[in-house]
């Protein structure tokens, strides 16, 4: 049975950018959940569509061929074009403005570096890696299914990773899985993709090493069940990268393109007040508030 003393409720919304719209986040969380039971999207459509994104195929060069294409307008277009099967496709987490009553045992956590968020897909014979918004960040050969010229071209074989890119050590650390040799899982619980993202780069050795058909690694972002002593060795280890904060999945969730309330974000300042939790050293590899600002972009960038 969950510590009822933990986490304490506090008045600590002047701790975030912005506070939901509606201040009763857990009756919204628990409104979210009821209702993805009734709502089933098409998720090989979905899938399909981001990994066969046109794109994908057709922006080879395009960024040397544009100059000579058109005006700027003609360019944009083209662009926007582009972006249409990769845009908002990335589950984005609030603010933990209102602590979840079920977060121990309820929720797992995952420990996120500071970087850059990518929606990585491998498909075609090589992997690539778009913001947010659905913008080009690289292509790159990897060790992914479809993600290299080597591999099997089976246009149904691709992959679609939510991760965070660390460009000082070329890491992708992955959060979470979307779909896997063309077995797209966006409506299972969180728990369950979590399980699976594991076994999958288990199966997959090469994506832990560098080399030239695999320049960038891939490794799953650490993880745990969320409980008072888990989040405190979580922020007190030491890692090989600065930590951004903590990202909270409820085990229930799908994987919802668009803002989540069943996906929680708190920086490493935040975690004392917002769940009453004493650190007891200085957390080896948590930048001071004041250094935050110069760090790497992160979740919210």
């Amino acid at each position: 049975k969950p510590d009822e003393s933990w986490p304490p409720m506090a008045d600590h919304q002047a701790l975030y950018k912005a506070a939901p719209k509606d201040a009763n986040q857990n009756a919204r969380r628990a409104a979210f959940l009821e209702t993805q039971k009734s709502k089933r999207r098409n998720q090989h459509e979905l899938a399909r569509r981001i990994a066969q994104n046109p794109a994908s195929q057709a922006e080879d060069d395009s960024d040397e061929e544009m100059a000579d294409e058109g005006s700027e307008h003609q360019q944009r277009q083209q662009h926007a074009s582009e972006r249409g099967g990769t845009k908002n496709q990335i589950m984005e987490s609030e603010w933990m403005a209102e602590v979840p009553e079920d977060l121990q045992g309820g929720w797992m956590f995952l420990v996120c570096p500071e970087g850059r968020r990518a929606l990585v897909v491998s498909s075609w014979g090589i992997t690539r890696a778009y913001t947010k918004t659905g913008k080009l960040l690289a292509k790159f050969s990897s060790a992914l299914p479809c993600g290299a010229p080597s591999h099997s071209m089976k246009p149904q074989e691709y992959c679609i990773m939510d991760c965070i890119y660390d460009a000082s050590t070329a890491t992708f650390h992955v959060l979470d899985l979307m779909c896997w040799r063309g077995h797209p899982i966006y409506d299972t619980e969180a728990e369950f993709r979590f399980f699976w993202l594991q076994q999958k780069l288990d199966e997959e050795p090469a994506l832990t090493v560098r080399s030239a058909s695999n320049p960038n690694i891939f490794v799953p972002a650490a993880r745990a069940e969320t409980t008072p002593e888990n989040v405190i060795a979580a922020l007190c280890a030491t890692y090989p990268y600065m930590i951004d904060g903590l990202l909270f999945y409820h085990k229930l969730g799908v994987y919802e393109p668009g803002v989540s309330p069943l996906v929680s974000w708190l920086k490493p300042a935040m975690v004392p007040t917002v769940l009453g939790l004493a650190l007891p050293v200085v957390p080896p590899c948590v930048r001071p508030p004041g250094e935050e600002a110069a760090a790497a972009v992160g979740m919210e960038g």
